[in-house]
This record gives C-alpha cells, sequence and structure tokens, in this order.
C-alpha cells in the first residue's frame, strides 16, 4: 500500500467502491486494481490476481502508465470486468468496482 492510508482514499458510494491509483508513488496499476477488486468483493488478493491476465494488466498499464515525452499518459477511462465485477479505471487514477449483477459490493463490518 502506498503512503496514502486505505481509508482516506477508498470510499463507497452508490453500490459501487471506489479507490485510486497514485501514478506518482511505488506500486503498479494492477497491484493497485487487485486490491480494489478483493476489497470490494471481500476476495483474496491471490485469487482475483489469478484472474486478471498478465497481458491485459500490461495493456492497462501501458495505456495510462506513460510518463515521458515520447510516451505520454493517455487521458480518458477503461472499462472491464474481473472477479464478478466491472472494473473502471480513470486517468487520473480513480478505480470504481461494482458488481456485474446489479448487486452493490460487500459493505465492511461495523464494529
Amino acid at each position: 500500500m502506498s503512503n496514502h492510508e486505505a481509508k482516506a482514499t477508498e470510499t463507497r458510494w452508490n453500490g459501487q467502491y471506489i479507490g485510486r491509483h497514485y501514478w506518482d508513488e511505488a506500486g503498479s496499476l494492477r497491484e493497485s486494481i487487485v486490491e480494489a477488486v478483493a476489497t470490494a468483493t471481500g476476495t483474496n488478493t491471490t485469487a482475483v490476481a489469478a484472474d486478471y491476465g498478465e497481458d491485459h494488466s500490461r495493456t492497462v498499464e501501458r495505456l495510462f502508465g506513460g510518463t515521458t515525452d515520447e510516451e505520454p499518459r493517455s487521458y480518458g477511462v477503461i472499462r472491464f470486468t474481473l472477479a464478478g465485477s466491472t472494473v473502471t479505471v480513470h486517468s487520473d487514477g480513480r478505480l470504481v468496482v461494482e458488481s456485474t449483477d446489479g448487486a452493490a459490493t460487500r459493505r465492511p463490518a461495523v464494529g
């Protein structure tokens, strides 16, 4: 996890889990996506990572990860399904996870 506290950067709204990837910090976009989906669905990160293809994750990373003059970062949104959820990755680092069946993502236990 980054220097940013997860509780300050993650939220739930209208059945969606909203997290963030910080481009300027250590950690890959793949790791951020896997953590977001695992948290939203209550699934083990190892299981989510196993479902997330290496080729797909490299392509998404290349699309939004460019930071040089020769390879500027693209702007926009990409949406795909992973582990029974729709994942939306925004070029500003926002990660939105929602259930593909329309049900709300797992709610954290209170107490």
